[in-house]
C-alpha cells in the first residue's frame, strides 16, 4: 500500500489524538508491535519519561522493566509486557493487556498501572499498541480506581481498611449478598460481608478455602513480605454454570493499612488455548456437556469429530515453529468457518482439534475436501492432510472424554487417507484396536515372559538439584515390534479392563527395585506407580497390594500412588478408603495430571493428598500465554497452604525450569533433567548421586 506523507500526518495525529484522550495518564507511548519501533512518546513528569528517539519497543519495554523494584515483580512485568506476548494476546483475540506494579519515579516508588490498548494501523496494516501508565498511588486510589481498571480486566474492585477491618466498595460488585447493594456498601465489617459471599455465590465444596484465603489476617501475613497476593476459586452463577474466579490483593502504599481487593473472570484464560484462541480440551468438555445434556430437548443428535493433521512434526521441522503455528492457526479458522458449523471448537493439543457438531451438517464428501487442503509458506505451497474419526452421540450420559476417546478410536482406523481420510466409531473397534496393540501376545503371556519394561523417570529438588523421588511408567518391549508406545495400549487395556493386570505388574517390579537397592545398602528414593480408577473395583488387587505393605520394611513415604483428577473423579466414594488404607500403612498419595478436570479445587479439598502434579499442560504453556503464570501461582500457592509439595510434569526447556522456580514450585520432573531411564540406568544414577 502507497501511503502519503499527509495521510501519515493524519494518522498520526489521530494517534496522539487517542494518546491525549486518556487525561488522567503519567506517561504515554506509541509503539509499532510489528516492526518493533517506539514511535513517539509524552510524560506529564519528567521523571518518569523514557526517551523514545531511535529505540525500538523492545528497548522500550526493558527500560521500563528496569524501573519495576524487585526480581520477582520485574520478571511478572517483563512476562507480561513483552512484545511477542502483546502480538500472541491481540492475534488471539485481546485488545487490551494491564498490570499493576510499583515504579521507581527517580527515587520515589509509585504504585501504577501499566495498560497497553492494541490496534490494526488501517493504513500500514501493522499492529500498534498505545501505552499509558497510570498513577494509582495512595492519594489518588479513591477518586480514581475505578476508572483506571473497571472495564478492563477486573470485574470488581474494593478497599479493605485493615486497622478497622471496613469494606468498600470501589465498583459494580457481581456477587452482592442480600439485604446488601453498592449504596450499603461504602463501610461495611469485612468478615460478614466475605462470609455470606462464601455461602451464596461460591462452589459448595471450596467455600472453607475461600473464606480461609480471604481472611484478613490471612492476607496481612501473606502481605508481609509480597508485593500481591491472589488466588482462585470456583464461582457459581445463577444458572448454576461453575467459573473460575481469581482474587487479588495488595497495599496500595507504604502504611500497610489499606489493601486494594479485585475480583476477574480467568476462565477464559484456563479454558483457551492461546494460540487459536479456541476452547482446550477443558473448556471443550465443560462446554460440550452444556450441549449433549440437553440433547433430548433440543432433539439435535450431536456427532463428536477428532482432527489430527498427519506428519505436522515435519512441517514444525521444515518451517520452523512459527510457519507451523500459522498453520494452525488457519486450519482453526477454516474449520470455524467450515460447513460443519460446530457448536463448540477446540484445540486439544498440538495438532489435533475436537469438534462438536449436528449431525446432520456432516457432508462427508465437503469432509474429504477440507481434510484434504493447501497452505501457502514463503510462497512454498504445502499439502496437509487431516485424518477424522467420529463419534455418533447416542447416549448422553456418556463421559464427554470417553466420547472423545472413541472419536481418537475411530481416527486410527482410517484405512486409506487419499480415498476416505475418515471413519466411524463402531463398537467392533475396540476389539480390533486391541488386537492391534496386543499384537501376537496376549497380556498375561507379555506380563509372563517379562515383555513390559518398567523406566523410572527421576524428580529433581528445584533449588537442590538433586533426584528426590521418581516415577515407574511402562515400556512394551515386543519380540516382533519392538518398543510400543503407551499410548497404543494402555486405552486398549482400560477399555477391556485388562489395565489393572498391568499396574499390579509395575507395582510388584518397582516393589521389587526397592527392597534390592535397600538390603544391599545402596541409595533409593521414593518411587511411585500409577492407578487407574478401574484398580480400585479389582479386589483381588487391592488386597494384594494391601498385604504386600503390611509385610515391606520400607520407609515410609518410599512407596507412592499416583491417581489422576478424572481417575479420582470417577472413584466412587466408598473406593476412597482404599487411599487412605494405603496411607496408613506409609504410602503417600499423589494427585496426577491435577488442573485438567474441571472441579480441580474441589478434588483437592476431598483428599488429604501428601503430593500434587501439575498438568503438563500448563507447563507447555509457559512463554506463550502471558497469564499462565497467575494460574499456576494460584496452584501452587493454594497447595502450599494445605502443606501439600507440588511437581511440575513435562519441563523440557530452561525457560519452563526457571519460571516455576520464580513461582514457588518444589521439584520438576521432565526431559530437560532426565528421559525416562530403564532400572539400571536410574540405579546408575542414583549411585553417583550417593557418591
Amino acid at each position: 500500500m502507497n501511503v502519503t506523507e499527509n495521510e501519515k500526518l493524519i494518522s498520526q495525529a489521530q494517534m496522539d489524538a487517542m494518546i491525549e484522550g486518556h487525561a488522567d495518564y503519567l506517561c504515554s507511548y506509541r509503539v509499532d508491535l510489528s516492526g518493533d519501533e517506539c514511535l513517539c512518546g509524552t510524560s506529564k513528569i519528567p521523571e518518569a519519561f523514557i526517551a523514545t528517539n531511535g529505540i525500538s519497543a523492545t528497548e522500550l519495554f526493558d527500560i521500563a522493566a528496569d524501573r519495576v523494584p524487585g526480581e520477582k515483580e520485574r520478571q511478572i512485568y517483563m512476562d507480561c509486557i513483552d512484545r511477542y506476548n502483546l502480538l500472541n494476546a491481540f492475534n488471539s483475540g485481546q485488545k487490551s493487556v494491564s498490570l499493576n506494579h510499583n515504579y521507581d519515579m527517580g527515587g520515589r516508588q509509585m504504585l501504577l498501572t501499566t495498560t497497553i490498548n492494541m490496534y490494526k494501523n488501517p493504513l500500514t496494516g501493522n499492529i500498534e499498541g498505545l501505552m499509558y501508565l497510570f498513577d494509582m498511588s495512595h492519594q489518588y486510589v479513591e477518586k480514581k480506581i475505578q476508572s483506571l481498571l473497571i472495564g478492563r480486566q477486573f470485574e470488581s474492585i474494593a478497599l479493605i481498611k485493615v486497622h478497622t477491618g471496613k469494606f468498600s466498595l470501589m465498583s459494580q460488585f457481581l456477587y452482592l449478598p442480600e439485604n446488601m447493594s453498592p449504596a450499603t456498601l461504602h463501610e461495611v465489617d469485612y468478615v460478614p460481608y466475605v462470609r455470606s459471599v462464601a455461602s451464596k455465590f461460591i462452589a459448595t465444596e471450596e467455600t472453607e478455602l475461600y473464606m480461609y484465603n480471604s481472611s484478613l489476617a490471612h492476607l496481612v501475613e501473606k502481605l508481609k513480605d509480597d508485593d500481591a497476593y491472589y488466588f482462585t476459586v470456583t464461582s457459581v452463577d445463577d444458572n448454576g454454570e461453575k467459573k473460575y474466579k481469581k482474587f487479588s490483593y495488595y497495599y496500595i502504599d507504604d502504611k500497610k493499612d489499606t489493601i486494594v481487593s479485585t475480583m476477574e473472570d480467568i476462565t477464559g484464560v484456563i479454558e483457551r488455548d492461546s494460540l487459536t484462541g479456541l476452547f482446550n480440551r477443558r473448556g471443550f468438555v465443560r462446554e460440550a456437556e452444556k450441549y449433549v445434556r440437553d440433547s433430548a430437548n433440543s432433539g439435535i443428535s450431536y456427532a463428536l469429530l477428532f482432527i489430527n493433521i498427519k506428519n505436522f512434526k515435519a512441517i514444525n521441522e521444515m518451517y520452523s515453529i512459527d510457519g507451523g503455528d500459522m498453520i494452525l492457526r488457519a486450519a482453526a479458522t477454516r474449520l470455524k468457518e467450515s460447513f460443519l458449523r460446530p457448536m463448540v471448537l477446540a484445540r486439544s493439543e498440538a495438532d489435533h482439534f475436537l469438534c462438536l457438531v449436528d449431525s446432520r451438517n456432516i457432508d462427508y464428501d465437503k469432509l474429504g475436501k477440507i481434510l484434504h487442503t493447501k497452505f501457502s509458506i514463503d510462497g512454498k505451497v504445502i499439502e496437509l492432510h487431516g485424518l477424522c474419526g467420529i463419534y455418533m452421540v447416542k447416549d448422553s450420559e456418556l463421559d464427554i472424554n470417553r466420547m472423545c476417546d472413541r472419536a481418537k478410536m475411530a481416527k486410527d482406523h482410517v484405512e486409506d487417507i487419499h480415498i476416505k481420510p475418515y471413519a466411524i466409531y463402531e463398537p467392533s473397534m475396540v476389539e480390533a484396536y486391541m488386537e492391534k496393540a496386543l499384537s501376537v501376545s496376549s497380556v498375561n503371556n507379555a506380563i509372563d515372559n517379562k515383555e513390559f519394561k518398567v523406566y523410572y523417570q527421576p524428580v529433581f529438588d528445584v533449588n537442590t538439584e538433586k533426584i528426590v523421588s521418581a516415577e515407574a511408567l511402562v515400556r512394551w518391549k515386543n519380540p516382533e515390534l519392538g518398543f510400543i508406545s503407551p499410548d497404543k495400549f494402555i486405552p486398549a487395556l482400560e477399555e477391556t479392563g485388562l489395565v489393572s493386570k498391568l499396574d499390579m505388574y509395575v507395582f510388584t517390579e518397582t516393589h521389587a527395585f526397592i527392597k534390592k537397592r535397600i538390603e544391599a545398602g545402596k541409595f533409593i528414593v521414593p518411587v511411585s506407580t500409577n492407578l487407574s480408577w478401574m484398580d480400585f473395583y479389582d479386589t483381588d488387587m487391592i488386597e494384594t497390594m494391601i498385604s504386600d505393605l503390611k509385610q515391606t520394611s520400607h520407609p515410609h513415604g518410599y512407596i507412592r500412588f499416583e491417581v489422576t483428577e478424572t481417575s479420582y473423579a470417577g472413584m466412587a466414594e466408598k473406593n476412597h478408603s482404599v487411599l487412605e488404607n494405603f496411607r496408613n500403612m506409609g504410602a503417600h498419595i499423589l494427585i496426577d495430571d491435577f488442573g485438567s478436570g474441571y472441579s480441580s479445587f474441589s478434588t483437592v479439598t476431598d483428599y488429604n493428598f501428601d503430593l500434587l502434579k501439575l498438568d503438563m499442560g500448563f507447563v507447555r504453556k509457559i512463554g506463550k500465554n502471558s497469564k499462565i503464570g497467575s494460574v499456576i501461582h494460584s496452584i501452587i500457592d493454594m497447595a502450599h497452604h494445605m502443606d501439600i509439595k507440588v511437581i511440575a510434569e513435562g519441563a523440557e526447556t530452561k525457560e519452563q525450569v526457571d519460571f516455576l522456580r520464580r513461582h514457588g514450585c518444589d521439584y520438576i520432573q521432565g526431559y530437560y533433567y532426565s528421559k525416562p531411564l530403564s532400572m539400571e540406568e536410574f540405579g546408575e544414577m542414583l549411585d553417583k548421586q550417593q557418591n
